[in-house]
């Protein structure tokens, strides 16, 4: 019973940080998506590329882009204001 409660307990305390950091996850998809469809030489490879989820970033890049993220009222990062 205790190490079900336990069990029970560390299965919560994982869902709270995966939550915690869901924003972060998001925005390094976003940034690393974006960056290989600028990279891709058609449009049919940059959707490929869009659309995976490729989680290849640079720290201090996803700082700037979290950053930026946080500043816009509406939520967009700074690539894709008009």
């Amino acid at each position: 019973m205790v190490r079900l409660r336990a069990t029970m307990r560390m299965r919560a305390m994982r869902r709270l940080r995966a939550w915690r950091n869901r924003r972060l996850i998001l925005v390094a998809q976003v940034v690393a998506s974006t960056r290989a469809a600028e990279a891709a030489p058609d449009e049919t490879q940059a959707y490929i590329a869009a659309t995976q989820k490729i989680v290849d970033y640079d720290p201090a890049e996803l700082a700037r882009e979290l950053a930026a993220f946080d500043d816009d009222p509406n939520g967009r990062t700074h690539r894709e204001t008009p």
